[in-house]
């Protein structure tokens, strides 16, 4: 180990939403996910016997779709990959860092990953989530748990990098990997975006996630020239009304037309429940149910050279600026 890994200046903490591991953590992960007021907006007491209550009735059909991937999400195993190739990338740039991870809903949690810093790093903690586009329901809840958190152990408050929907590289990026799967892809493509949903009323009461997401595909589109994009939401729980339209509607349009179809996750950066499962069976499925004659799905960025490099880029300047 170098004298400036022994010796960091800064700590970075990756955070991320969790996914259970294993069988055995898929109702840690419900029960930690309804127990949060950012996805429940309801008193305490209410809160915690709806998880409960959601966590037993919802395992089942949970153990089943994490069965079909493994048997478990792979998204820790990710994220400590990004953590780790990212602590390089900043070493190359000359910055002495510390990378770490927070998972929100699942082991290891803010604690401890801020245990897990050595005392220097925690003198100098940026926390970034690996949302590209905030919401309140995700970015707004980790930063809050994280500097809640650090507060609490008495480390140094987080500087907190929100978002970065609109990042340069990011979308450079982005761009360039799509090009590079739809040059395997059949004439006339549609690339189809597909973003987690959203409640309605969280964006009747400020939430940007939607506006965000639109300007990211807005750019990448712009950056494709005359492929066609189209922009849906997916994962919808719950009788509420959410933001459209759905990934399956989208898919089922598609067919309509006998238009192939390259789907992008646009507000995931690490495969998980919601790729593995969601996208490659159930959209998948309802696609060619429905008269798709292709359908192809870009992998998310996870530990790629390129978007670790991004990451560090995003770092770097957070650093500078503050």
């Amino acid at each position: 180990m170098s004298e400036e890994t022994r010796n960091p200046e800064v700590g970075v903490v990756l955070l991320n939403m969790g996914g259970a591991a294993n069988l055995e953590e898929i109702r840690v992960f419900l029960r930690g996910m309804f127990r949060d007021p950012a996805i429940l907006p309801l008193p305490a007491p209410l809160r915690a016997l709806i998880a409960f209550a959601i966590s037993r009735t919802r395992s089942l059909a949970m153990r089943a779709k994490y069965q079909k991937i493994g048997g478990g999400s792979p998204i820790l195993e990710i994220t400590r990959a990004q953590a780790e190739e990212l602590q390089k990338a900043l070493e190359r740039d000359g910055i002495r860092a510390e990378v770490t991870v927070a998972m929100r809903y699942t082991p290891p949690y803010a604690e401890q990953a801020l245990r897990s810093l050595s005392p220097q790093a925690r003198r100098r903690i940026v926390a970034l989530p690996l949302y590209p586009q905030f919401s309140l329901t995700t970015s707004s809840s980790s930063l809050r748990d994280l500097r809640e958190t650090a507060a609490r152990l008495g480390f140094a408050a987080p500087l907190e990098i929100e978002s970065w929907y609109d990042d340069t590289g990011y979308l450079d990026d982005l761009a360039a990997r799509i090009e590079t799967a739809l040059a395997d892809a059949p004439d006339g493509t549609v690339v189809l975006f597909s973003a987690h949903g959203l409640p309605e009323r969280q964006i009747r009461i400020g939430d940007p996630y939607r506006d965000q997401i639109e300007a990211t595909v807005s750019e990448v589109a712009q950056r494709l020239g005359e492929v066609e994009c189209r922009l849906a939401f997916q994962s919808k729980i719950g009788p509420a009304r959410w933001i459209g339209p759905s990934t399956l509607d989208a898919a089922r349009e598609l067919g309509r037309e006998r238009r192939p179809v390259l789907v992008v996750p646009i507000a995931f950066v690490s495969e998980n429940i919601e790729t593995l499962h969601e996208l490659d069976v159930e959209v998948a499925g309802h696609a060619r149910a429905h008269g798709v004659p292709w359908f192809g799905r870009l992998p998310t960025q996870n530990a790629g050279e390129r978007f670790v490099r991004v990451l560090a880029g995003i770092v770097g300047r957070a650093l500078r600026a503050s």
